[in-house]
């Protein structure tokens, strides 16, 4: 029935297409790429100042690497939180790594806290962020954001964090295929890992300033570049003026 009608399909992701490519349904139908787009005039990078600014208000301490999570429940188990939380322990433990120099930032609903209590850093929740603007200060005051999703189109948040300058560890899935090139806006662990999540966690906040601020730079650029309402707009218009013209 699919095959009789006249249809096209819009990817956000090359993980999406490439799926669609192997569907039985939909094989053969053309295919569009067009990332889901983030409105820039609320993610967007901080100056250092406002950074410093949201961190006193959010009490975060100043001079800590801030590694962000956040997920509306904890319970969705496609959403790999088990395996972050692995990770981190793993990390806590890790000698070379000062328990001084971390501060774990997680938004959501937690309603049982305690599954935190083996790791050794410092843990401040924010609660359920209930507005964009809310979201966006988080991913803004964060060194690194997290995403251990495990089977995902997105998760959008990558977006989100790569157009607020914030570099992203995650497994090898998803947009983070599209979004995160190693050593330059983050870094891409092995799937269903925790291992080497911890391991790309560890690389990214251990990098001297420099090389960090370099990043967030590499982030916001490749954010407007790729995934932007603005770029999302445009090509969704080439792709109409295009089917217009066959």
């Amino acid at each position: 029935a699919v095959r009789k009608i006249n249809i096209e399909l819009i990817s956000c992701t090359g993980w999406l297409t490439k799926q669609i490519n192997n569907s039985g349904i939909f094989n053969k139908t053309k295919v569009h790429e067009v990332m889901l787009g983030i409105n820039q005039s609320i993610f967007y990078p901080l100056s250092e100042l406002n950074v410093q600014k949201y961190k006193l208000k959010y009490n975060i301490p100043l001079n800590k690497r801030v590694v962000f999570f956040g997920a509306s429940t904890l319970e969705d188990e496609r959403k790999g939180f088990r395996y972050l939380l692995e990770a981190l322990e793993i990390l806590s433990r890790d000698k070379a790594i000062s328990k001084d120099l971390i501060v774990v930032v997680i938004a959501g609903n937690i309603r049982d806290k305690s599954i935190f209590k083996k790791i050794k850093f410092e843990i401040c929740f924010l609660g359920y962020l209930q507005s964009d603007n809310k979201l966006a200060s988080a991913y803004q005051i964060s060194d690194v954001f997290v995403s251990p999703s495990i089977e995902d189109s997105g998760p959008m948040m990558i977006n989100e964090s790569i157009m607020c300058g914030t570099p992203v560890v995650s497994f090898k899935m998803g947009v983070a295929i599209d979004l995160i090139k190693t050593n330059e806006t983050g870094y891409l662990a092995k799937l269903k890992d925790a291992e080497d999540m911890k391991s790309c966690i560890k690389q990214l906040i251990t990098l001297n300033a420099n090389d960090l601020k370099e990043m967030k730079t590499n982030c916001a650029k490749l954010g407007l570049n790729k995934t932007s309402t603005k770029r999302q707009i445009s090509q969704l218009k080439k792709m109409f003026l295009e089917d217009k013209i066959d």
